[in-house]
């Protein structure tokens, strides 16, 4: 890259006014010195926290080597909470691309300084082991038929004849790829740039061929095959916490730490490995439009707890009987979740996996939360 057109994206983003805060740190991807090649098309942007910051707002502009003008390709703005954000699929950058970006954050009036542009290229093509590791998932679970990709001549992957793959990132053995771990890093596999397999679809073939109603994913996560959300396995590993409680820390919080890659010692997780885990709603634990005093049973099939069951009241991984020690799910003894979902300014509804009850409390009271995310 030649000095000019760094040059002009300093000038680009550093030219705005700053209410007296120090403008935040970039973290990731990216070198403020010099290109740092990366290989994910959607990587993760990562930046410090800045205090009082009430959102920040990051942009990344597409630079060259011919020319001294950069372009922006992406604008976003966050809550003040955020400290990372991942593109979706029709964000993605260009291969062989070269780019710089920033991030300042945003007071009520003013913006704080800009960071120091961090510059990177994206790699023209994924590595010998992305492409592997995708087709490796490709054969496990979908099989040969109606991925758009002819399987039978591994050896004509690497020729230049071949499609480009793009898979999940480098360094995860292929032998025997999660399920659905192995292509968290992207929202989709991609041939010469389509999505052709996304997440949800490898989840659905799973659930499929597994025939089960929770399908443990060996990450530390637990796939409801009824309603396609993830569900964290460890239910109690985020300790109890108020729904809030004045200033004190509270289960948004946690989900917000654990999604900024807390590691709360979770069992079989790696801190990190998803960054959009919720509070789940009551709709999430009783089916949709449920809150009265227990689930009902004819929707306990779109439930995460099932009031024809007691003690717990969650259906096995099968889904044909119930909840034991050695399933799906790590749950503790006192089955008292909380959910996102208030009935008031004082008062939030919780889950009770005793008897599959449903109730309100003072969102002073301290319960569990289990995080959930919708799969891609």
């Amino acid at each position: 890259m030649r000095r000019s057109a760094a040059h002009t994206v300093l000038v680009l983003v550093l030219c705005s006014a700053a209410w007296g805060a120090e403008g935040p740190v970039a973290v990731s991807p990216g070198n403020t010195s010099k290109l740092a090649l990366i290989g994910d098309t959607c990587p993760t942007f990562s930046w410090g926290e800045v205090e009082g910051a009430k959102s920040y707002e990051l942009v990344v502009y597409r630079v060259s080597e011919q020319t001294d003008e950069a372009q922006p390709v992406l604008r976003e703005t966050f809550a003040g909470s955020a400290s990372s954000w991942t593109p979706s699929l029709d964000l993605c950058l260009e291969r062989g691309g070269q780019y710089a970006w920033s991030v300042r954050a945003m007071g009520r009036k003013e913006a704080s300084e800009w960071s120091t542009p961090s510059l990177f290229e994206v790699s023209a093509a994924p590595s010998v082991v992305e492409v592997e590791e995708a087709m490796a998932v490709l054969r496990r679970f979908l099989g040969d038929e109606g991925t758009g990709i002819a399987l039978e001549s591994d050896a004509g992957l690497s020729g230049a004849a071949a499609p480009t793959v793009v898979g999940p990132s480098a360094g995860r053995s292929t032998a025997d790829p999660a399920p659905l771990s192995a292509v968290a890093g992207d929202s989709a596999l991609q041939v010469n740039g389509s999505a052709v397999v996304t997440v949800a679809t490898l989840a659905g073939a799973l659930c499929s061929a597994t025939e089960v109603r929770y399908l443990d994913q060996g990450d530390g996560t637990v796939l409801d095959c009824n309603t396609g959300k993830m569900w964290l396995k460890d239910a109690s590993c985020l300790g109890k916490w108020p729904y809030e409680d004045g200033a004190n820390p509270n289960i948004f919080d946690k989900v917000t730490d654990l999604n900024n890659g807390t590691d709360f010692g979770c069992a079989d997780y790696t801190a990190g490995t998803y960054t959009d885990w919720e509070v789940p709603t009551i709709s999430d634990w009783c089916s949709a439009g449920a809150i009265n005093q227990t689930c009902p049973l004819a929707n306990a099939s779109d439930s995460l707890i099932d009031s024809s069951l007691s003690v717990p009241s969650v259906v096995n991984a099968s889904g044909d009987g119930q909840w034991m020690a050695d399933d799906a799910f790590i749950l503790s003894m006192e089955f008292l979740f909380w959910s996102a979902t208030v009935l008031d300014a004082d008062k939030a509804w919780l889950a009770f996996l005793t008897n599959g009850l449903v109730a309100t409390t003072a969102k002073s009271f301290p319960a569990d939360v289990l995080p959930v995310r919708a799969v891609p």
